[in-house]
Order: structure tokens, then sequence, then C-alpha cells
């Protein structure tokens, strides 16, 4: 993972900023890593109180916090779409993290893995895992058996040849129909845990929308991305105006969808979510045994759909 310091992260201390970046990563733990040698400053590797300036290219390496044998088989409960001798094709719950992080060695996707699936999973590069969802996104994910299938899947999502369909409930209703969001995007320089769209160099972004339903204040969207970066779709509807509801971090949480909620049972609904009401319901790819192209689905989970049919029907819960 790469950063780039801008004006507002100078004479900040390496270990604190560390910190920063990983929300779940103590100050003692930050230092570990550098210690480690898997935080490089320009390509040379600094001590804790290194002070960054301007323009410094932060590199932290976390390849090992996959394959860390402190990563233990943990029970975790997630659903399973299907299943062969190559893949897994998981339908993730909300509030699970996909992998291990720095500072976060259980409770995640992977550790339930390693139960299930033990040396098969701990063998491979990332455990298998060659795509992820956000902690409270939902929905399909594919996950690799065997090294193989883990090279034949990571080539299609670098080469952006996979078919991934998302839908979400937003703010307000988007003037066009359906469009296109093409951007460039980058970490934030304020906040490092927010992607920003920018005019100067970025990684480019593209994503796909069409209003299924409108509500009033809310839309039903359905979403098709062109490639994956970080926070893509919840950058790039808030970027338009319409963030997804649920979502805080990036104006869809109190700020907008609770205050706009046209009655006290849509506002509860709300906050019974607890999220945001972005949900992956499709992906197509080649399957890496026969060649064939394959589509998985997910069905609408149930938090997402209790707030969608108390917008359809609001005299109902009057």
């Amino acid at each position: 993972m790469d950063y780039q310091i801008g004006i507002d992260q100078v004479d900040t201390r390496l270990d604190q900023f560390i910190t920063l970046v990983f929300d779940s990563v103590s100050r003692s733990q930050a230092k570990k890593l550098i210690s480690k040698k898997q935080v490089a400053v320009n390509g040379k590797f600094c001590k804790p109180a290194y002070k960054l300036q301007i323009n410094d290219c932060i590199r932290v390496d976390v390849s090992d916090t996959f394959d860390s044998l402190n990563v233990l088989p943990e029970c975790i409960e997630f659903g399973i779409i299907h299943e062969d001798t190559e893949i897994l094709v998981v339908d993730k719950p909300t509030n699970l993290i996909t992998h291990p992080a720095p500072g976060v060695n259980s409770g995640t996707l992977v550790n339930g893995l390693l139960q299930r699936y033990g040396n098969q999973i701990r063998t491979l590069d990332r455990n298998g895992i060659v795509h992820r969802l956000d902690k409270d996104t939902t929905g399909v994910m594919v996950v690799a058996k065997t090294v193989n299938a883990a090279l034949h899947l990571s080539k299609q999502f670098k080469a952006h040849t996979t078919s991934r369909k998302y839908i979400a409930l937003v703010c307000g209703t988007p003037k066009h129909h359906s469009a296109t969001i093409d951007t460039q995007v980058h970490r934030s320089r304020q906040n490092w845990r927010k992607m920003m769209v920018t005019t100067e160099s970025g990684r480019r972004a593209i994503t796909h929308y069409r209003v299924l339903e409108s509500f009033g204040r809310f839309s039903l969207v359905d979403l098709t991305l062109d490639t994956g970066r970080t926070h893509q779709i919840r950058l790039h509807l808030s970027y338009i105006g319409h963030p997804i509801v649920g979502d805080p971090v990036y104006g869809g949480g109190e700020k907008r969808a609770l205050n706009d909620a046209p009655s006290p049972f849509i506002r509860q609904s709300f906050l019974s979510l607890g999220r945001q009401a972005l949900h992956a319901r499709s992906l197509e790819f080649e399957h890496p045994l026969t060649q064939e192209r394959v589509s998985y689905r997910s069905p609408l989970p149930t938090d997402m759909q209790s707030a969608i049919t108390t917008l359809s029907n609001p005299s109902d819960f009057a």
C-alpha cells in the first residue's frame, strides 16, 4: 500500500501516521511494523520518530499479514452460494472484514476460511482472497481454493474482465435515469481513511448506474463497475450528490439520510440498518477450470429489504 504525503501530514511522526492509516493499529504495533522493515519512506527504512516531509512516498507492506501463523482458524458465519474443487462463492454478511490487517488477526472471513479449509487455504497467496468487499457491504464474493484458481481469478480482476453488479439505496433522485461516472480517484490527504475524486493524477474509476425506483427523497439504484477502486461506489455516488443511505463517511448518515427521512418509521428503519445500504448482487467471471463464463447472485439482505419496504409503503407504518 502506497501513500504520498501532503501538506497536512508534514512533521507527523512515521509511527503516528501508520496509526492514522490503519485505525485498528496501536502506536506499539506501528513501531513493530517499522522495526520489521515493513514500512519504507522513499524506498528507505526509517525510525518510528521520523518526521514526514512533503511528497514523501510511504510504502506499507502488509503481505505477510495474510500468511501469518498468528491468524488462527475461527468459526465465522457466512453463506455459501457455490463450491467446487477450484472456487468458493461466498454470500458475505454485514459487519465482516474480508481479511486480516495490521492489528486485526481475528473475526475476519479469512479466519473462517482457515477453520473450514485449513492448510489448503493457508498455503495460498493472501489465503485465496482475490478481491474484497468493505466490512459493511454484503453480497457475492469469490475465493480461490487452488493456486491455479488464484492466478486465473486475479488476472481477471486486474484486467477488469469480471462483471460486478451492485444495488444501493441512495439519498435523493439522480438527475439522469442512467449515466456513467468516470473520474480519477486517490486517498484524501486530509483523511487517509477516505478516498476522493481528483483532477490530479490518480487511478481511473468508472461506475455505471441506473435508477430502479424513486421514493421521493430516496432512490434505489443499480450499479455496474468497470473498475474496482477502494470505496469506489460510495465515493462516486457521494460525488454526484447522492450518497448511500447509512454511509456517514461519504455523507449518507445523520447529516443527510436520517435528517431527510420523511417519517419516524423510515428514520427508524435506517437506524436499524446500521450500515451503508450497499449490496453486491451478482458476480460474473470465467471459471478457472472450465473457462466457461459463470454468474452467481445474492438475494437482497433483509435489512435493506426492510428499509425499501418501509419507503415503498409508508402508509402501512403510519
